[in-house]
C-alpha cells in the first residue's frame, strides 16, 4: 500500500473516548445500533427501507432522506449527483437488502488492525456538517493513526464533501502513487 485516503470515515465502534453516535442523524444511529445487536434485528429494518427506496421516485427518495441530512447534503440531492445516487441505491437494492445488511454489519464489526501500525501516508477529509459520519470520527482517526493529516471543511456535509472534493482526493492519491514509483 502506498497511501490511504479516508473520506467521511467512521471510526471503530469501540473507539476509546469517542461518543460514537454523537452528531449522527438519529435514523443513521438507529441502523448502527440494530447492526450492533445482530443481523436479526437489522434485517426487517433494512428490508423495509429497501422496499421503500425501490418503490419510490426520485422526489420520494429526496423526501425520505432529507430529514437526516444537513443543508449542503440536501442541496446535492437536487443535482444530477443526487439522481445518480438514487439510481445506484435502487439498483443495489433491487434484489433485496442482503448487501446493505452485510455493509451495515461490517460497519460495527471489529477492525482487526492496530492503527498505530499504519506506516503509509494517510489523509482524512471531513465535513463539519456531516450527520452520517460526524467529524469527531475523522478527528479521532487522525489522532490514532501516526502522521495522519486531516482536512476539515466547515461548509460540507457527507454527500457534498464526496461530490465536491473527489478530485482533490484522487489527485492526492495519484501524487503518492507517482512518488512511490
Amino acid at each position: 500500500m502506498v497511501a490511504a485516503a479516508l473520506v467521511s470515515p467512521l471510526a471503530p465502534i469501540d473507539a476509546p473516548g469517542l461518543d460514537w453516535s454523537a452528531g449522527m442523524a438519529e435514523q443513521v444511529a438507529q441502523l448502527h445500533r440494530l447492526a450492533a445487536a445482530g443481523r436479526e434485528g437489522l434485517r426487517p429494518a433494512l428490508g423495509q427501507l429497501a422496499e421503500a427506496l425501490t418503490a419510490t421516485s426520485l422526489a420520494g427518495f429526496v423526501e425520505l432522506v432529507s430529514p437526516t441530512l444537513s443543508p449542503p447534503d440536501r442541496a446535492i440531492l437536487t443535482t444530477d449527483a443526487g439522481a445518480h445516487l438514487f439510481a445506484d441505491l435502487r439498483e443495489g437494492l433491487a434484489r433485496g437488502a442482503e448487501g446493505a445488511i452485510e455493509d451495515e454489519l461490517a460497519v460495527v464489526a471489529p477492525w482487526g488492525i492496530e492503527l498505530t501500525g499504519v506506516r503509509v501516508p494517510v489523509r482524512l477529509w471531513s465535513g463539519a456538517q456531516d450527520t452520517d459520519t460526524p467529524p469527531a470520527h475523522a478527528r479521532w482517526l487522525a489522532t490514532a493513526i501516526p502522521g495522519a493529516s486531516l482536512r476539515q471543511f466547515p461548509d460540507e456535509g457527507h454527500l457534498s464533501l464526496i461530490h465536491g472534493r473527489y478530485r482533490e482526493v484522487v489527485d492526492w492519491l495519484a501524487e503518492h502513487l507517482h512518488r512511490s514509483r
